[in-house]
């Protein structure tokens, strides 16, 4: 029963920091926009699907696979 309850807990952590991540990223996209323009920011982008840990929604990855084509 321990057990199963430290894997919920762990599992609820993570999708909790999973959704900060992506919060982060988000927030570090547009501060590149703001400082550096629209050319920055594709590059801000690039330089995200790199970086380690870095989580992304099904519509963000559809999102920068479109600016990329």
């Amino acid at each position: 029963q321990s057990n199963a309850a430290n894997a919920e807990e762990s599992a609820s952590a993570s999708e909790e920091l999973n959704a900060q991540v992506e919060q982060v990223n988000a927030m570090i996209q547009q501060l590149i926009a703001i400082v550096g323009g629209s050319n920055s920011a594709q590059d801000g982008r690039r330089l995200s699907q790199y970086m380690a840990g870095n989580v992304k929604s099904e519509g963000e990855l559809r999102e920068s696979e479109a600016i990329q084509r």
